[in-house]
């Protein structure tokens, strides 16, 4: 068995390239050799594989990206970014079809219910897809980051609603909210932290 130096996957002795990251294998010893790669070790050309072209092209991309992995604290700013981004695009859906309810009809119950239900689905679509997709990219330490960033806008958006809530005199404290606040705001959190962790099981692209 032979063990990509690159990603970590097991491969067949017989294998040139690795099936997972498609990188060369032709200088990695065999699992319990004792022989060691020395530093002045020419990298070989395989037939076939190292060819010029577009497959040659891909895996040194896919090498160099592999080095550029990035920190936690970048990864929680794209995820910061990227998701108050989505949010505000869902914040202008929400209003979009809350004009449009209001023009067609003004008291249906049921139309109510499907603009709320559409712009709660678009929050939640802003919350964890980006933490999917840079969980199939960079891995497990998107978890920490999904987190962080999830964090981060319920700790900002949260006191705001409440805010808003008791200036308008829906709620004259929010003693009777605590509990629910606190049980929705660790589901999310949770939520979040999952679909993290199972994007990061998947194969990265």
């Amino acid at each position: 068995m032979r063990r990509c130096p690159y990603c970590g996957r097991l491969n067949a002795s017989g294998d040139f390239v690795c099936y997972n990251c498609e990188n060369p294998l032709a200088w990695t010893p065999e699992e319990g050799n004792e022989a060691h790669l020395s530093g002045s070790l020419s990298r070989p050309r395989l037939e076939g594989c190292w060819d010029d072209g577009p497959s040659r092209g891909r895996s040194r991309s896919r090498i160099e990206r592999i080095r550029r992995t990035p920190s936690l604290l970048q990864l929680f700013v794209y995820g910061l970014v990227r998701k108050a981004l989505f949010l505000f695009l869902s914040i202008g859906l929400f209003f979009t079809m809350a004009l449009l309810a209001i023009w067609l009809t003004y008291d249906n119950f049921f139309v109510a219910l499907l603009v709320v239900g559409v712009f709660l689905i678009a929050v939640l679509f802003a919350l964890y897809y980006p933490d999917i997709r840079l969980s199939r990219r960079h891995g497990s330490k998107m978890i920490v980051a999904s987190f962080l960033s999830n964090l981060t806008i319920l700790a900002i958006i949260t006191p705001l609603i409440l805010l808003y809530l008791y200036r308008r005199g829906y709620v004259s404290g929010i003693d009777f909210l605590l509990f629910p606040l606190t049980g929705m705001t660790t589901l999310l959190l949770m939520l979040g932290a999952f679909a993290s962790w199972l994007a990061s099981r998947g194969d990265r692209k």
